[in-house]
């Protein structure tokens, strides 16, 4: 596939919750630049080595019912086809159930903020990707969040 680049091989569609249509596309990785480590405005140009002349691109997309395959291929071909004219195949695809926690609308209702408020009661704290998306940035910027704004009890604090 060729594309229209970003700066790095991948690219991430983050739109507010609200906005979000089920089987959108959120992430397509080129794996042949993600592993050759491209990135920069000749990458982006298209000026970098490619495998052949084919990229292989993997894409996630997400849904909040279960998976229906006519609607994941058109949304699939519809992003690809807002990418620039290439020809391109869908080779594989795998379905999993990911990101159960809570549903789109509790989040946008501030079901994570409710969690944070809830954290260090009953000596229980919610962390890391039980409260958060799984990509690690994510994870870890919540736990900073956490350990900057609650003090722990005496007990759990270092000996200095």
């Amino acid at each position: 596939m060729q594309s229209a680049r970003g700066l790095a091989p991948y690219n991430i569609y983050v739109d507010p919750l609200e906005e979000r249509t089920d089987y959108q596309v959120s992430l397509d990785l080129d794996v042949f630049g993600l592993r050759n480590q491209q990135s920069g405005p000749k990458y982006m140009a298209g000026q970098t080595p490619t495998n052949g002349g084919v990229e292989t691109h993997v894409t996630f997309q997400f849904t909040s019912v279960p998976p229906r395959y006519p609607i994941i291929d058109y949304n699939f071909f519809k992003h690809t086809g807002a990418c620039g004219p290439r020809k391109v195949r869908s080779i594989a695809r795998k379905t999993w159930q990911y990101f159960p926690r809570f549903p789109a609308r509790k989040m946008t209702d501030g079901i994570l903020w409710d969690v944070y408020d809830m954290q260090g009661r009953y000596n229980t704290w919610y962390i890391g990707s039980s409260v958060n998306f799984e990509s690690m940035k994510s994870v870890v910027e919540y736990n900073h969040l956490l350990f900057r704004n609650y003090v722990l009890p005496r007990r759990f604090k270092p000996r200095g």
